[in-house]
Parts: structure tokens; C-alpha cells; sequence
């Protein structure tokens, strides 16, 4: 599975138990404003089940998510919610503080691992490409990470490109 993939499953991971709500409110009220609606009951129906599906493929998702982040190391575990919840436990502060530098080395290599588990486990990308077509927050999600990939791209380039030009610049102060 591609590193882009999990990542993005992992910013959604928070934001499942919300879309999990809303899923099950739209189709109640699906369900209920079939009393007015003139449409055939199949069609109706037909709507209610597609919600359910979708509500059962994030239900699957958020299950192996689990499964996964409890199969990880404690040091991965901490990383990962560290990176990629909203909520910051105080002792996990700590620890990346005593990562320094290499905090976001550590953060590659968990998502990698977290990819791996996921392969391991049966879930591919032709799966998540799935659910993407299926639940908007997940090609809304992969939108956004691709995006805050291509700038944390450009911005390392940038740097690079700093870096390059400063021995440049001492040469000619020389000469």
C-alpha cells in the first residue's frame, strides 16, 4: 500500500466516529421522509442500503485501524497518535521532544509500518480506492494530504536549493 494511502487513512482515523453519526442520521432520515415522498419504496430502499454499506465499509475501516495500531509498538503507537490525532497526551510530549531531529524519520517509518500491517492484514489499495469513490471523506482527505505533500515537497526543494546557493555565494565573496 502506498505511504499517501495511509497517511490519509490515519488523518480520517479521528474523524470516522463522527462520519459513523452522520451516516446513521441520514439514513433515519431517509427512512422517515419515505412517509411524503412519491418515489417507489425500492428506490427508497435502495438509498437506505447504500448508506448502510457505506456505513459498514468505515465500520470495517476503523475496526482494522484498531486491530492495526494495537499490533504496532508502543514507541509507533505514541508517534502515530502524537502525529495524527487532534488530542496530545502530555507524556508522549515529552518523548518526541527527545526524539529532536529525527522525530519525522520516526514519523515515516510508522506510517510505513502501519501500511505494511494493513497489506499484511488484506486491505489493499484497490480497497481504499473503493472506499474513496464510496465516502467523500476519504477523497476529500486524500485530497488533502496529497496537497500537504506536494508543499512539504516544494518547501524541502526550496531549502535544498538554499543550501546549494550559500557555498556559491562564498566563492564569489572570495574571489
Amino acid at each position: 500500500m502506498k505511504a499517501i494511502y495511509a497517511k490519509t487513512i490515519l488523518y480520517a482515523y479521528p474523524k470516522m466516529e463522527m462520519v459513523l453519526n452522520v451516516l446513521d442520521d441520514l439514513a433515519e432520515r431517509k427512512a422517515l421522509s419515505a412517509f411524503g415522498d412519491v418515489r417507489p419504496c425500492e428506490e427508497l430502499a435502495q438509498r437506505i442500503i447504500d448508506i448502510t454499506i457505506k456505513k459498514d465499509l468505515v465500520i470495517k475501516l476503523k475496526l482494522l485501524c484498531d486491530f492495526v495500531i494495537n499490533k504496532m509498538t508502543p514507541e509507533d503507537q505514541m508517534i502515530i497518535n502524537y502525529k495524527f490525532s487532534k488530542q496530545k497526551p502530555n507524556e508522549s510530549e515529552q518523548l518526541i521532544k527527545s526524539f529532536g531531529c529525527n522525530f519525522y524519520r520516526k514519523v515515516a517509518r510508522a506510517v510505513a509500518r502501519f501500511a505494511r500491517l494493513l497489506e499484511s492484514c488484506g486491505y489493499s489499495e484497490g480497497k481504499f480506492e473503493y472506499l474513496c469513490n464510496e465516502v467523500h471523506l476519504f477523497s476529500t482527505e486524500l485530497k488533502m494530504t496529497k496537497e500537504k505533500e506536494r508543499y512539504r515537497k516544494r518547501k524541502k526543494k526550496i531549502t535544498v536549493v538554499k543550501e546549494k546557493s550559500a557555498p556559491q555565494e562564498r566563492i564569489l565573496k572570495c574571489a
